[in-house]
């Protein structure tokens, strides 16, 4: 694979990443915000700077993995390495020689007396993109899922 190849893989992967993140938002939005009486009707994308709104799971500062917990508890679960994934893309790097067809994600700890710790590795292969793809994929497709079956009569059905 060429560095382009890998650099549009990995914006795929953020992409739905962020598509997820914003998916269980609106899911905990009209589930749980809506049962405490939060549920605010969605503010206008045009905002001004400075303007103050309520705080609800589209609005609040809770992580990813707070998100999916959140998610977890009502549903079927959502793979937790995606937070790790997420983090990783966020706050790692991608190392490797420009011209090699292999490259590695690594992220580090904070430092600790002036040392840090691997807490992620791993090699970027076509066959690893693809599958992280996949996996972010599949993770969308269920929470539209979900959050499609709210909207009809009777809740989710599922086909077997």
């Amino acid at each position: 694979m060429m560095i382009e190849d890998y650099a549009q893989a990995i914006g795929k992967i953020v992409a739905n990443l962020q598509g997820l993140e914003l998916l269980i938002r609106s899911f905990l939005h009209d589930t749980l915000d809506a049962q405490n009486g939060a549920h605010q009707q969605p503010f206008p994308l045009d905002v001004a700077v400075g303007i103050e709104l309520p705080a609800d799971h589209l609005t609040n500062y809770d992580t990813l993995g707070k998100l999916i917990d959140k998610y977890n508890e009502v549903n079927p679960p959502i793979n937790k390495y995606l937070v790790d994934l997420r983090d990783a893309l966020a706050h790692g790097r991608v190392l490797g020689e420009i011209e090699s067809s292999h490259y590695r994600l690594l992220k580090f700890s904070k430092p600790v007396n002036g040392r840090v710790k691997v807490t992620h590795n791993e090699e970027l292969t076509e066959e690893w993109l693809k599958s992280r793809l996949e996996m972010t994929y599949t993770a969308i497709k269920e929470v539209v899922y979900r959050s499609s079956a709210l909207r009809k009569p009777g809740g989710v059905e599922v086909a077997e």
